[in-house]
């Protein structure tokens, strides 16, 4: 009897101890759960975000075989997500300007089992992608960058009739229906279509015919296709893509000037950036003889200056190969300043027939690809347009970086 009355004191002691007894972390008795907020996928807010494409692992050699993942991310590279995965090889990846429609250019198999390239249109809310490509639009030799139309109603770009053609011709597709057809059906030079200011029109090069050293800038109408000569050129070999101040009076772009020199003998590297005034053809080199720069796109710098980003190829002594540096400098040739050192090799992504915005649409911030010197890969990163606070967004060490943009995705 005694030990049974010690027990059920215990007993009691014990469930005294424990009613109310709150654990170290977590909603007490009669407290509520806190609530968790999922984060909302980077597709579904609204604001600035970096599209890029990664690859599959390198393999030691170059192959067009590989699974591409589009990935979206915050510009300060706090967070990234897939967005959707294509069983292919991506080559180039506009989004569209109103943030709905994604651009790509994909390896697929054509009819007779080849490997072809084909534009393809993605949806970024419903997360479907759409072939687009005409029999016989894209070959397995085409390079091309398709540009959407500031409404984000066509998408125009470069491709050939026929996969046994060696011309270039100019097609466009309608974004609402997914329907192809052709645009300007004379040959083109195999460099990325621009837009003139207003959208109106889309600016490509043309190479005039038995003549190798003489190239015109031509625009033609998104609409109708009629054509109209913007500049003309001699004693040029190749050419880079137009670019526009906001008033499309000022063309600006680089060229490889033809070389006068005996045959067998090496001519001395060199692409000249231009500026050209349309209204009286004026034409003014921006930059010293013999340099090898490449203009890439004109913005406004924090002072609303129009500012041109460039890319300047230099021999490093030590280094093998030139090492690519990013630049800037005013639409007059001054101030020229460098972004970036040759601690390691960064570049834009090009050169040329690639087409990318790496400004972002409202100057803030601007993305390039670095070489890591220990993997000798490339990520991408995001800086700003000063070369301040650069951060690297892709962070995938063995993988191949591909294409990227801007998108802003709307309210």
């Amino acid at each position: 009897m005694k030990y049974l009355f010690l027990f059920t004191i215990i007993l009691c002691l014990t469930h005294i101890s424990c009613i109310d007894n709150k654990p170290a972390s977590g909603p007490g008795r009669n407290e509520p759960a806190p609530v968790i907020e999922e984060q909302k996928p980077i597709h579904e807010i609204p604001g600035l975000h970096l599209l890029y494409t990664v690859n599959d692992r390198l393999t030691g050699t170059f192959t067009s075989d590989l699974t591409a993942r589009v990935l979206i991310a915050e510009p300060d590279g706090s967070r990234r997500e897939l967005l959707f995965e294509y069983p292919e090889y991506i080559f180039h990846m506009p989004p569209s300007p109103t943030g709905e429609t994604l651009a790509f250019v994909g390896n697929t198999k054509g009819e007779d089992g080849q490997k072809e390239r084909h534009l393809f249109l993605y949806d970024i809310k419903t997360g479907y992608y759409r072939d687009v490509s005409a029999s016989g639009f894209y070959s397995r030799a085409v390079h091309t960058g398709p540009v959407f139309t500031p409404d984000g109603r066509w998408v125009v770009f470069l491709s050939r009739w026929a996969v046994d053609s060696g011309e270039y011709n100019i097609f466009k597709c309608d974004v609402e229906t997914g329907l192809t057809g052709g645009l300007y059906i004379d040959p083109v030079e195999d460099v990325p279509l621009t837009l003139l200011p207003d959208g109106s029109g889309c600016v490509a090069a043309r190479r005039i015919l038995n003549s190798p050293g003489t190239l015109d800038y031509i625009s033609i109408d998104i609409e109708s296709g009629s054509s109209e000569i913007l500049h003309h050129f001699d004693n040029v070999t190749k050419i880079g893509p137009a670019h526009f101040d906001d008033s499309g009076s000022f063309l600006f772009c680089d060229i490889k000037p033809s070389d006068d020199i005996p045959v067998g003998e090496i001519g001395a590297r060199s692409r000249e950036v231009l500026s050209i005034n349309l209204d009286n053809s004026t034409t003014i080199s921006l930059m010293e003889p013999n340099t090898v720069t490449y203009i890439y796109q004109v913005f406004r710098n924090s002072e609303n200056e129009l500012t041109l980003l460039l890319r300047r190829q230099e021999d490093i002594e030590g280094e093998e190969t030139p090492i690519s540096r990013i630049a800037v400098c005013g639409i007059d040739g001054s101030n020229f300043t460098y972004l970036t050192d040759t601690s390691a090799r960064s570049y834009l992504y090009g050169p040329p027939p690639k087409n990318n915005k790496h400004i972002s649409p409202d100057n803030s911030y601007m993305f390039f690809y670095r070489q890591d010197p220990l993997f000798k890969h490339e990520d991408i990163w995001v800086m700003r347009p000063d070369g301040s606070d650069s951060v690297n967004v892709s962070d995938t060490a063995g993988y191949i970086e591909g294409a990227a943009g801007w998108i802003v995705i709307p309210e």
